[in-house]
Order: structure tokens, then C-alpha cells, then sequence
């Protein structure tokens, strides 16, 4: 699957993604930071991190949203951000979605206890959204600026 677990202290784990299908070598995409900090009343936090310096993304640094296919032509984008840019996933077992006003009438205790917020229901399905679609690379060049000379080079 692309997912390497780089450390596991209690209550925490670190998992990194690669993108398996590119080639000619995986590419880490993204890290995320798994706390499980007071498992039995509140589900694990996820956050987002840089693969190799734990750093925490911004949405806008990590190039998509994780779209899940709805079907009938609808999707879903399971990577949402709050107004700050710090993004999350929008995922019953999530303690990020549980807290958002807009999930208010799906309590963690429904969840809890059946695989959903489990290690492994949370890897499989940020592979499944958020490495699996990830096929090529398209790289794109940008100009940060340049000077010019009055008189061209002999």
C-alpha cells in the first residue's frame, strides 16, 4: 500500500505515504501524525506533516483534497481546512470532524468500538483517497524573478 509507520510511542503514531504507482520510485507524499491521546472518550487527532521534517502542511501545500467517488458523477473531498489553512479529514473516527460544528449530531461514542478511528481504518483510507488516485507527476516550472542586463553578453 505505500504506508510506512516511522514511530509508534504511545499515544502517538507516525505513518508516511508513498505513492506507489509512480515510477520509477515511490514518492512520499505526506506524513501524518496519529494521536490517540484519550482513545476511549475523544477519537485520534490526525494532522498532516511533511514525510521527512514533521512539519505541519498547510492545505495548500499538499496539491488535493482526497476525493472520494460518491457515484451518480458526485464526489466528496475527505481533506477539508479550517479558516487558518490547517487542513483535516472530514471522517467519523476523526477527532478534527467530530469537533466541527457542522458534524455536531455525530458523536463519537456512536463510533466508538466498531473499526471506525481504528490504526488501521485510518491508514487504509487516507492510502485509499490520498495516495491510491496519485498516478503521475506533472512537474511544473515557475519563475521567481530575474534581472536583465543592459547590454546582452558578447
Amino acid at each position: 500500500m505505500g504506508i510506512f509507520i516511522v514511530e509508534a510511542v504511545f499515544p502517538s503514531v507516525l505513518a508516511v505515504f508513498a505513492a506507489r504507482r509512480l515510477q520509477p520510485h515511490p514518492l512520499l507524499l505526506f506524513g501524518v501524525e496519529i494521536n490517540f491521546d484519550n482513545y476511549d472518550l475523544v477519537p485520534p487527532s490526525v494532522r498532516i506533516v511533511h514525510p521527512l521534517t514533521r512539519e505541519p502542511l498547510r492545505a495548500s501545500q499538499i496539491g488535493y483534497k482526497f476525493p472520494r467517488d460518491l457515484g451518480n458523477g458526485n464526489r466528496q473531498d475527505i481533506l477539508q481546512a479550517f479558516d487558518d489553512e490547517r487542513p483535516f479529514l472530514c471522517l467519523p473516527g476523526v477527532r478534527e470532524y467530530h469537533e466541527s460544528s457542522a458534524h455536531s449530531g455525530d458523536a463519537w461514542l456512536l463510533h466508538r468500538g466498531t473499526t471506525v478511528g481504528s490504526l488501521i481504518y485510518l491508514l487504509e483510507t487516507i492510502a485509499r483517497y490520498g495516495t491510491e488516485p496519485v498516478q503521475a507527476m506533472v512537474p511544473q516550472l515557475g519563475v521567481n524573478g530575474f534581472t536583465l542586463n543592459a547590454q546582452p553578453p558578447l
